[in-house]
């Protein structure tokens, strides 16, 4: 007999109503390990500091997973063409379970239907699986910005990474 496999997890475009759900996501997984970000209010409207249409969650178990946050990188016509996967959170409980790849495959799909020919993200340089499964998605470093961020006392590098969504070589 084999054994039963766990399903895959969803991926979809947020609602308004995600909000709450999403902010418990993020105190579950705030850590100066993997943002520079101080830990949000936990009063806080998640969706005071990205627009609805921008996030997408993922759901195992018909539970709400995960987030990712995709966004124009700059206010600028001459960097239309980038967007910016500006956030990346999966609970503990679904991690390793495939929610955080279903997200970067989703956040590089909303990439190039927006017409993006690039996709940023920033992640720590300490941050040694985030940046094992961006690489394993695609995604190459671009720049280190040496010792960026002073954590807990210590310098922390802030490596930029960035893919073409479309999948197009160079």
């Amino acid at each position: 007999m084999t054994p039963a496999r766990a399903p895959l997890p969803a991926v979809r475009a947020a609602v308004a109503g995600d909000g709450p759900d999403l902010v418990h996501v993020d105190a579950l997984t705030w850590s100066s390990d993997v943002t520079p970000a101080p830990r949000w209010d936990p009063g806080r409207r998640f969706f005071e500091g990205c627009a609805v249409e921008d996030v997408l969650v993922a759901e195992v178990d018909g539970r709400t997973a995960g987030y990712a946050v995709v966004s124009p990188y700059l206010p600028f016509p001459s960097a239309a063409h980038v967007q910016e996967l500006r956030s990346l959170a999966v609970a503990p409980e679904a991690r390793r379970r495939g929610a955080g790849r279903a997200l970067l495959s989703a956040a590089r799909d909303l990439a190039a239907r927006r017409g993006a020919r690039k996709l940023v993200l920033r992640v720590l340089g300490g941050n040694t699986g985030a940046l094992a499964l961006y690489r394993s998605a695609g995604y190459e470093v671009e720049g280190v910005l040496k010792g960026l961020f002073l954590l807990d006392g210590r310098p922390v590098d802030d490596v930029l990474m960035a893919l073409d969504p479309t999948g197009r070589a160079g």
